[in-house]
């Protein structure tokens, strides 16, 4: 099956666009991936085939889970709308099977962030029960590796893990908790759903790209790279907390945890926008450039993200965030020329808008009380 993914990645990353082979091999990705969902749904993998799963499959899956995701579907092909939906069946059934689902809901905060300062810890471990850790330290491999499209995945692997959820309690994926339900039942499905936390924090890749970086002396160009890898996957795991309403502060299931996380992920952010401003990149300033706008566009994406989800986490320091945008706005002027110009400029806009319309809220609330 390694061998069907890699062959479908190959066509959709280009390598066999428009050929016959490329047709090939992406109707014959089709025709295996449903019967070997079939057979993952039947036959519960047992600790070993598990495994055997997450070491020849896991990473090859995520990279494909993002490729797929990031192809609009406005085409008549067939393969867009089979493989996602088959290839998204392969990795519910391989990794979150319903027989599993209880056991990754019942996982213990991490003692990573659990009862810590705001800052993260360099030397905590994950504990976890036995089943389950194997597919945590893979993730951790695949994140060390710097397999770049597998960690995008991340998000995709946190989304899909919340569908097996909502579908083992009855509901279908995009309605939420239903309304006018019976109240016990209503009130069982939320809490479920945001006992998902945990699982957030230790499919969130590692801030250590971030930390060395921030710990860097002299040039810093070719390190921006790395770096804005980390924040993309970041963003993806923190959208999904988003779209799916994984984290509310008064139904916080993760006894802090989840909190202490979001201040730190917030805390690096603002580290490394000051790091930005007094940092060189080299002499290759063209290259470099273009990522500098890419990696100002995650940071003020993330910062975005945070305040989606909880505003007390980003808390009163206001001045730091309009320096960030202010910063990057003339980091944007004054690279028109670029392609990913555009979009940073638009994350800007967004998040100035966000923080005007949140802290004026805020402030006639306070107005009133």
């Amino acid at each position: 099956m390694d061998k069907v993914i890699d062959s479908a990645l190959k066509v959709l990353m280009g390598q066999h666009d428009g050929s016959k082979l490329g047709g090939f091999n992406l109707r014959l990705a089709c025709y295996l991936f449903e019967p070997f969902a079939k057979f993952l749904c039947v036959h519960l993998t047992r600790k070993n085939g598990f495994q055997n799963f997450l070491d020849k499959l896991l990473g090859p899956l995520l990279h494909l889970l993002h490729v797929l995701h990031s192809i609009p579907c406005d085409s008549g092909d067939e393969w867009k709308v089979t493989i996602p939906k088959w290839m998204e069946e392969v990795v519910a059934q391989g990794l979150f099977h319903p027989t599993h689902i209880e056991g990754f809901l019942s996982l213990q905060s991490s003692v990573r962030y659990r009862n810590s300062s705001d800052n993260f810890i360099k030397d905590g471990k994950l504990v976890n029960k036995s089943y389950h850790r194997h597919l945590f330290d893979e993730v951790e491999k695949i994140v060390a590796t710097k397999n770049d499209l597998a960690v995008i995945g991340l998000g995709q692997l946190l989304h899909l893990f919340v569908c097996c959820v909502m579908k083992q309690n009855g509901i279908s994926v995009g309605s939420g908790v239903p309304r006018g339900s019976n109240f016990s039942l209503t009130t069982h499905v939320s809490s479920t759903l945001h006992r998902s936390q945990t699982m957030a924090l230790k499919v969130t890749p590692s801030s250590h790209n971030i930390n060395k970086y921030l710990q860097t002396e002299g040039e810093l160009g070719s390190a921006l790279y790395n770096v804005c890898k980390t924040l993309r996957s970041i963003n993806s795991v923190l959208l999904s907390l988003i779209c799916d309403k994984l984290y509310l502060r008064t139904e916080d299931t993760s006894e802090g945890a989840s909190q202490i996380f979001l201040r730190s992920v917030h805390a690096v952010l603002m580290s490394l926008s000051a790091k930005i401003e007094t940092s060189s990149f080299g002499n290759n300033e063209k290259s470099n450039g273009e990522v500098l706008i890419s990696l100002r566009t995650e940071l003020i994406c993330s910062i975005n993200h945070l305040l989606n989800i909880e505003y007390e986490v980003i808390g009163d320091d206001l001045e730091s965030l309009w320096m960030m945008i202010f910063s990057s706005a003339t980091c944007c002027y004054s690279s028109m020329d670029m392609p990913s110009q555009p979009l940073l400029s638009s994350e800007i806009l967004n998040l100035s808008c966000r923080l005007i319309d949140v802290y004026s809220d805020l402030r006639q609330i306070r107005d009133h009380t």
